[in-house]
């Protein structure tokens, strides 16, 4: 019995163990944002406002009143700012059946 014990003790120390936050952001990362056969729609001249959101940087847009979460693919490093506004042309991307994603894929196409 006092085998038994050990054993599930160990194992439940080494069984259990939490997500590192680190693996948890590189699944959520991974947006399949270049393949052109997914694209639903692009639009013109949309504004929005960049920000983080876990470790990934999202632009927020307003859409008919709704506040959309976009996560682009291709945000150039010199953007990536908290509030920053930004005006740009985008494809917005299909999101692949049984995947969750922060928001709508993006590509940027043009930033003005």
């Amino acid at each position: 019995m006092k085998k038994i014990f050990i054993f599930l003790a160990v194992f439940s120390l080494f069984g259990f163990r939490a997500c590192v936050e680190e693996e948890v952001l590189q699944t959520i990362k991974v947006a399949p944002c270049t393949n052109p056969s997914e694209n639903i729609i692009t639009e013109t001249a949309i504004e929005g406002e960049i920000g983080q959101i876990a470790g990934i940087w999202v632009i927020n847009i307003n859409n008919n009143e709704k506040k959309v979460r976009c996560v682009p693919c291709n945000l150039p490093e010199n953007y990536k700012i908290s509030d920053r506004p930004i005006k740009f042309d985008a494809s917005f991307l299909e999101i692949p059946p049984n995947v969750r994603l922060v928001g709508q894929p993006i590509e940027l196409k043009r930033i003005y």
